[in-house]
């Protein structure tokens, strides 16, 4: 990096000028105009000017020394190869966090290795607003570092740690947040993504894989279903039908479980099955259990996900839930060792619990 000096009243550049080096500022005070308007003051520590040299257009903004200033600058050769190093290492960053989201779970490799390169990162400070409720939804975010809070209504519904999303509800539909997302934690870093780009790079595909989402954090959240491991909630979502219902009434009497995804069930006592919850769990747990009446969308469209309890039991391979849970919470069995993500780990892990049981035999 070179030095810059600049005097007080003097122009570092002005709106439209070509576009040949990147600054960083070191001391001094300088004030950004945009069509002779003063936007901000730029203080000690603050860079600027790359955009003009990524894009290779001219000036968006004129640059005036408010107190004599110093500055250091990279000329645009040296910026490029700087740049270049950067987002390959982002990219190799980013790509290998991705394996670990289970929202893309279903994409492909190479369908990973486009995505990676389109995700841009974004910092927040505790308690620092990402998205408001009832704004128009346009990102969805995963959440790399820290931990959210969502509100809705101004009431915490759930904490978001890391590899979890939020804004999936706009990657099928248009529409507005559902809820308020607040840093957590003291310093949050969070994957950003254009909902428009997402659809333009996998279409229909992106509507599937919410839906799938939206299914796994319904179990997860489900006091029954919340038992199973990370696989055996992959192998029931792989295996729900999912179906768009338009004034039609659900009979409840057939043993399944049932997940609305988008709209509420309405039961014709009243009640309300909101969407995102699990109906239907009780059949797992009461072998005699029964259920009568049937339930239709409000509005009389919805989309749901849906299993039988035979076919779920099938899958499973089991006979009474209960013991089922019991036999999960005593093996090893579990979404470390066993789902996709982690497998090679798991495997590293009990290579290196062989050996030392073998080092302490000799």
């Amino acid at each position: 990096m070179l030095p810059c000096v600049i005097k007080k009243d003097t122009y570092l550049f002005r709106q439209g000028d070509n576009a040949s080096h990147f600054f960083f500022l070191e001391q001094g005070v300088l004030e950004l105009y945009i069509n002779n308007q003063l936007k901000k003051e730029l203080l000690p520590g603050t860079a600027f000017g790359e955009l003009a040299l990524i894009y290779n257009a001219v000036r968006s903004a004129s640059i005036l020394a408010l107190a004599d200033s110093i500055l250091w600058c990279l000329d645009r050769v040296t910026f490029s190869n700087f740049f270049k190093d950067i987002s390959e290492r982002l990219y190799r960053e980013h790509r290998n966090f991705l394996d670990g989201v289970s929202f893309f779970r279903f994409l492909t490799s190479d369908q990973k290795d486009s995505l990676a390169l389109k995700l841009s990162k974004q910092f927040f400070q505790k308690n620092e607003v990402i998205v408001n409720q009832g704004e128009i939804a346009t990102s969805f975010y995963i959440v790399m570092n820290g931990t959210v809070s969502v509100f809705i209504d101004k009431v915490q519904t759930r904490t978001l740690g890391e590899g979890q999303c939020f804004g999936e509800g706009s990657l099928f539909e248009d529409t507005n947040v559902k809820g308020t997302v607040v840093a957590e934690s003291a310093n949050v870093t969070c994957l950003a993504i254009g909902v428009t780009t997402l659809r333009q790079m996998f279409g229909q595909n992106l509507e599937k894989m919410a839906l799938r989402y939206l299914i796994k954090l319904a179990f997860e959240k489900n006091g029954t279903l919340c038992h199973l491991t990370e696989m055996q909630k992959y192998k029931i979502i792989d295996l729900m039908m999912i179906r768009e219902v338009t004034n039609e009434l659900i009979d409840l009497e057939d043993p399944t479980i049932f997940v609305p995804l988008q709209g509420d069930l309405l039961a014709e006592n009243g009640e309300l099955i909101a969407s995102g919850e699990v109906f239907g769990e009780q059949f797992l747990v009461e072998s005699n259990y029964k259920c009568k009446g049937k339930v239709r969308f409000a509005g009389n469209y919805g989309i749901l996900a849906e299993i039988s309890l035979e076919n779920l039991k099938s899958t499973l391979c089991f006979d009474k839930f209960v013991d089922f849970v019991q036999e999960n919470s005593n093996s090893h069995e579990n979404a470390k060792f066993f789902t996709e993500i982690y497998r090679e780990d798991a495997s590293l892990q009990m290579m290196t619990e062989y050996l030392k049981s073998k080092e302490s035999k000799g």
